[in-house]
């Protein structure tokens, strides 16, 4: 086991863990619960950050400058673009989708049901024998940048344009409902055993 560092960069703070640098700590415990789930054969595969999908491209406008001797076309943005990056895309095993997967449009429960798996996926053929696929989008309990407003509405976008299911996750909520990752039980400075 190794310890989660903090440092600052720039404005912001950076984790890091095993040499990866890391948005947030939560990223982190969602990562040590990846690494449980691995090693128990229920995920084959696990990218962090693994693409950024454009969903709406910049719109530009253009016009003319007259100068002395001549005329310039120039450019200007009017909107720019919209892009997303997922924190994780998991790839799940044949186990891991009968213990902790809802596959999107082929359950007979509502994605939104109290009673559903944990995590949703969507079949994804792109990737080897239509693998079951699941794209995370991890959220602190707290979130300081209006993200509880901001991620819904961009949850819509990205299904609507490009079929893909982002699902939030809360780690510590999702611990409550599964199980506490092996790392997770102790701090972050492997100092002491984490009371929960």
């Amino acid at each position: 086991m190794q310890k989660l560092i903090t440092k600052r960069v720039g404005k912001a703070n950076k984790y890091f863990y095993v040499g990866e640098q890391y948005d947030s700590k939560e990223e982190i415990y969602f990562t040590w619960f990846l690494d449980d789930l691995k090693k128990s054969g229920h995920v084959k595969y696990t990218y962090y950050q693994p693409e950024t999908f454009v969903l709406i491209k910049k719109s530009i406008y253009y016009w003319k400058k007259q100068n002395k001797k001549s005329t310039i076309e120039k450019t200007g943005n009017i909107i720019d673009s919209l892009k997303y990056t997922p924190d994780f895309r998991i790839t799940w095993s044949q186990k891991g989708i009968e213990k902790y997967v809802y596959v999107l449009n082929e359950e007979n429960i509502s994605v939104r049901s109290r009673a559903r798996k944990p995590f949703v996926a969507i079949r994804d053929k792109d990737y080897p024998l239509d693998s079951l696929v699941s794209y995370i989008d991890v959220k602190g309990s707290y979130g300081q940048h209006g993200d509880a407003v901001k991620f819904p509405v961009l949850q819509k976008i990205i299904f609507f344009c490009k079929g893909i299911y982002a699902e939030k996750i809360v780690p510590e909520k999702l611990f409550k409902k599964t199980f506490y990752p092996a790392r997770y039980l102790w701090t972050d400075g492997l100092t002491k055993i984490r009371k929960i």
